[in-house]
């Protein structure tokens, strides 16, 4: 290797020469031939070499997977027969030879290798730049399924919190991908002879196998909000509950796990307003999905001391949401209404009437096709949407009402029941009340409480004289008493 340069060049072909000497401050340039890494204590290390094989991206996101090859090129003498240690400097480590390693993101690490026989470790630590390599070559592209096998060897525990977003964004990657029914680069064909499912509903294979993922990632994002969690930073930390939290939620349906998530994440960020978004979210799982709202009013209480009565600022919208239904899910109506036009004062300004109508009328339309179609993650995305939006519309009941239509879907009946009776404490007037009841009735007797859900028919009746559903709640009470006194056939319970 030569150094060379062109002084003012006049041409444009290139004619470099050598550099001289003098310019290094040096009579000479020696060159010495590189051989293996020694020190004076130690004439033999272990050595490796280093290849930036490839990368993945990962959907709204500027830092990819990077997958890294690691070479053990230590001189056969000191490995033979010994055993050895890699650790990658993120937390991970491996004992094969020349093992495969997936970067969750860009960086610098410090990579080591342990080489050891018997007693006697020897060992060598080099610094690893990490980068997405410049691949122009569509063969040599990676694939998610390429990593996933490595990431799911993992231990969550030593990650950063960074880094275990990417690893929950992994996962959750590849279970939107199962559910889409397609593969990266590998869309559907038109050709195709596998029939076509009908809009709606979702292979139970794919289903399982989502899950699956969704459960990898909630079972690694939530480590970090453990006492023995190496993560640490508010602003990393938050992020990561905000990925984790919903997943749990919505797509596992564990609201246990969610509470845990949201309160972990409030025992170790120190920043209250984001330690009160927290509490706030933990409160919003324990009234509409555990139907507990006892346990919430602790949160919300220890929500309103962090906010320090911070009225407007950030969250606070989503704050007096919460609290309106706090009250609505304990019977003080007034209370509700009141937290709900200040959840509605809290937030950005929404237009004009016209565009307010608009978007109302949009999330409304959008839910309900969500729900005819069975498409319950994105219902509840939308239904989400709608109450952070336009939290006062919880007054006028629509927004209740589908709240309660979601949870009949998932066949969560007492959510759905604590949906509807929520609406009667908010807006006895409501118009959207009657369908409310009716559902609550039909959830009663699909949740075994025949004698529950005729007593709820028959409170229908007294309570919406004027509702058009009076015919079809006449022939279901009918219905159901006949069958309640019944007598059973042998044979069948």
């Amino acid at each position: 290797m030569s150094l060379a340069w062109e002084v003012n060049p006049r041409d444009p072909t290139p004619r470099p020469s050598p550099i001289p000497p003098e310019v290094f401050a040096a009579e000479a340039v020696g060159r010495e031939t590189p051989g293996p890494p020694a020190t004076p204590a130690e004439k033999v290390l272990p050595d490796f070499l280093v290849n930036l094989a490839g990368s993945v991206p990962l959907p709204d996101n500027e830092r990819p997977l990077i997958g890294v090859q690691f070479l053990d090129a230590s001189p056969k003498a000191l490995t033979t027969g010994a055993k050895v240690h890699w650790d990658f400097g993120d937390g991970q480590t491996s004992e094969q030879p020349n093992p495969d390693h997936v970067y969750l993101r860009p960086g610098v690490y410090r990579v080591r290798l342990a080489v050891r026989r018997g007693a006697r470790t020897v060992e060598i630590a080099n610094r690893v730049g990490v980068d997405e390599p410049k691949l122009t070559d569509p063969g040599k592209w990676h694939k998610l399924d390429d990593y996933l096998r490595v990431l799911e060897t993992y231990n969550p525990r030593t990650l950063d919190a960074a880094s275990l977003r990417q690893l929950v964004e992994a996962f959750q990657t590849k279970a939107e991908l199962l559910l889409a029914g397609e593969e990266p680069g590998r869309p559907l064909s038109a050709s195709s002879d596998a029939p076509l499912r009908p809009r709606g509903q979702t292979d139970p294979g794919r289903k399982a196998q989502a899950t699956r993922f969704w459960t990898l990632a909630v079972e690694a994002g939530r480590t970090a909000f453990s006492a023995e969690s190496a993560a640490t930073g508010d602003e990393d930390l938050i992020r990561l509950a905000r990925a984790v939290g919903p997943l749990a939620r919505d797509s596992l349906g564990n609201a246990q796990a969610a509470v845990a998530i949201w309160q972990g994440a409030a025992a170790k960020i120190r920043d209250r307003p984001l330690r009160a978004e927290c509490l706030v979210e933990a409160a919003d799982v324990a009234i509409n999905d555990l139907a507990d709202p006892q346990a919430a009013r602790p949160l919300l209480d220890e929500a309103a001391r962090m906010r320090g009565g911070d009225r407007l600022g950030p969250g606070a919208s989503r704050f007096w949401r919460v609290w309106g239904d706090y009250h609505a899910a304990t019977g003080n109506g007034q209370a509700a209404r009141r937290a709900y036009l200040d959840a509605e004062a809290a937030g950005p300004a929404r237009g004009n009437y016209a565009e307010r109508t608009a978007w109302q009328g949009a999330h409304a339309r959008s839910t309900e096709a969500f729900l005819k179609l069975g498409e319950y993650e994105r219902a509840i995305l939308e239904i989400r949407r709608w109450q952070d939006e336009f939290p006062g519309d919880k007054i006028v009941g629509l927004l209740t009402l589908m709240y309660a239509r979601y949870w009949a879907g998932r066949q969560r009946h007492a959510q759905a029941i604590a949906a509807a009776d929520q609406l009667a404490v908010v807006n006895p007037g409501s118009s959207y009340l009657d369908q409310a009841q009716m559902l609550a009735a039909e959830c009663h007797r699909a949740a075994g409480s025949t004698d529950k859900a005729i007593a709820a028919l028959e409170l229908f009746l007294k309570s919406q004289p004027g509702s058009p559903l009076i015919p079809e709640a006449k022939r279901r009470l009918a219905e159901w008493k006949t069958s309640a006194t019944s007598p059973k056939k042998p044979g069948k319970p």
